[in-house]
């Protein structure tokens, strides 16, 4: 069930609904209503709390959304709360719940006919729990209560909103004195999240207050810091995380980032790191930071958006675990590594970069080096949209590839050159030029002739072109019916593939196939109408022969 944009619609079950109603009902979204007060009206809370204290002898109990397993409510200014008590004990099959953007000021309402007891909420099944800009959010539920969250995997929330979420066994909510705010003591503190693996935060606060064991399993950490640095030390939270693999760092200022040296000795290293649109950070890291122990077993770095970031870090720091490297989006940087960092990436199997618009090369260059710089794994290189970019080094040096196969190349204008020194890759056999809606494969006996030849576009026969249509580019279905001449030069074409063309019933008419001398390879996948690879002149009767000289595959995948 979506209840979609309804701006003026303040409830949505009507008062009379019947116990049982919904029994089937698994999915529920609820966005853009304006004037929503409530999900379940007061009347099916009576409803339920009668059922509730008159439970049939078979068992069955409340019937009604007992089925329910995604629960989605966003963008609904006036609503209060989620749902009350009664119906919050009692959905048992629920494991993705989401709320974001709501005038929510608890979770959970009291309801009718709930008494002044403890209450204990169980979701047994929830494993994803997303809880995202609820600005009025006081609590999860007023009255007394603990929470149970045995299966929950990914939470996603802000500080505050956590600690009520937590809901330890023993908790006391007091005044403070002449401020008025809620304070929340823990007292005892159980394992809430067993089973916690993901943990994305916002607005990020001191840790410090929460209990220490919390967050012991969890895997994949995503702090939001919204350019705010302060007091907070991401280390207090590291030092907490024995099984951390993954740490996501967005909308953070280095600047202000308090370090403790003591936290040095509890720091686990991580497998994954990614920096996104963070300020203030120029290498990975400081030559003396503490971060260099944590980094140590990286094996995927990926660096977006961060304005000030000038390079990976100095020789000192090493990345001998590295396999992936991937930077995108940083203007101000001019080379990603040194000629003794990119050594150190023995491990080193595949490097994007990409959208740095003053880059001018990949390794800097850094006068005299003479030993033999061996990437020995590297086997995937991605260069695109960098539009300052010369060559891949402009330094002497001699480069050893040995395991290099794939090299791609898009958008980089000024690039005249691989490198000035001497280059062996013995497995690379294509460096591929990727257009805007196709590639083109080029390859004459080394990579820095093919380089030059790439980028002055005189391919001649060695450009192998590929072409992919889709429905992705509807424009170029239309372009390829009604004359494909004017797309490209049909008679370099290898490889073709169509995947998706809602709109094409064939591919070739018979004036096409003279052209097609060095097409090797066909695939067509859920096309959903093609009828024909070949369309026949109706009105043509004389019988044609064609020879295919270089055709071994056509590959066809229905819908």
């Amino acid at each position: 069930m979506t209840i979609f944009r309804l701006r003026n619609t303040k409830m949505i079950f009507h008062n009379e609904l019947q116990p049982g109603s919904f029994c089937q009902l698994e999915e529920m979204v609820v966005e853009d209503c304006d004037e929503l007060l409530a999900i379940f009206s007061s009347t099916m809370v009576g409803v339920f709390n009668y059922l509730q204290e008159h439970v049939d002898r078979q068992g069955q109990g409340i019937r009604s959304f007992q089925n329910l397993r995604k629960l989605r409510v966003s963008r609904c200014e006036s609503l209060k709360n989620l749902f009350p008590a009664s119906i919050a004990k009692h959905l048992q099959q629920l494991e993705d719940l989401s709320i974001r953007s709501c005038g929510v000021e608890e979770i959970v309402s009291e309801g009718e006919g709930v008494g002044e007891q403890p209450v204990r909420f169980e979701f047994p099944k929830v494993s994803s729990l997303l809880v995202e800009n609820l600005k009025k959010l006081k609590c999860f539920y007023k009255g007394q209560h603990t929470i149970v969250w045995p299966m929950l995997k990914e939470l996603s929330t802000d500080c505050s909103a956590l600690l009520m979420i937590v809901g330890l066994e023993d908790v006391r909510i007091q005044e403070t004195k002449g401020k008025g705010e809620a304070v929340l003591l823990v007292e005892e503190v159980p394992k809430v999240f067993p089973k916690l693996q993901q943990l994305e935060l916002r607005d990020i606060s001191d840790v410090d207050q929460f209990p220490p064991d919390l967050f012991h399993h969890v895997k994949v950490f995503k702090v939001e810091g919204g350019y705010h640095g302060g007091s907070f030390s991401i280390f207090s939270f590291l030092r907490r995380s024995y099984n951390l693999e993954s740490l996501e760092i967005f909308s953070f200022n280095f600047e202000d980032v308090i370090v403790y040296k003591e936290d040095i000795g509890t720091l686990s290293p991580i497998k994954n790191l990614k920096l996104d649109s963070s300020i203030n950070l120029k290498h990975i890291w400081r030559k003396d930071s503490e971060f260099g122990h944590i980094i140590y077993n990286l094996q995927t770095l990926r660096v977006w958006f961060c304005d000030d970031f000038l390079n990976i870090g100095a020789s000192s720091v090493s990345f001998r675990n590295l396999t992936t490297l991937e930077v995108s989006y940083c203007k101000m940087m001019i080379n990603v590594v040194t000629p003794s960092v990119v050594e150190n990436l023995v491990q080193l199997t595949a490097m994007r970069v990409s959208h740095c618009i003053e880059m001018t090369e990949i390794v800097a260059n850094e006068g005299d080096y003479h030993q033999t710089i061996v990437v020995s794994k590297l086997k995937c290189l991605l260069l695109s949209n960098l539009q300052s970019l010369t060559s891949f080094c402009s330094g002497s040096y001699t480069f050893n590839f040995p395991c290099l196969e794939n090299v791609v190349v898009a958008m980089c204008p000024k690039l005249k050159i691989f490198s000035e020194g001497v280059l062996s890759t013995p497995q690379l056999q294509r460096v591929i030029k990727q257009e805007t809606y196709y590639q083109n494969e080029y390859w004459t006996g080394d990579l820095n002739t093919t380089i030059q030849q790439l980028c002055t576009k005189k391919g001649g026969s060695n450009g192998l072109p590929n072409l992919t249509i889709s429905d992705t580019f509807s424009n170029l279905i239309e372009i390829w019916k009604r004359n494909p001449q004017k797309f490209l030069e049909l008679q370099n074409l290898i490889k073709m593939e169509f995947y998706k063309c809602s709109s094409l019933k064939y591919i070739f008419t018979l004036s096409m196939l003279l052209s097609l001398d060095h097409l090797g390879t066909i695939k067509v996948k859920e096309c959903s109408i093609m009828e024909q690879v070949i369309r026949e002149d109706e009105e043509e009767a004389t019988t044609h022969e064609f020879t295919f000289p270089k055709l071994s595959c056509i590959s066809h995948v229905p819908t």
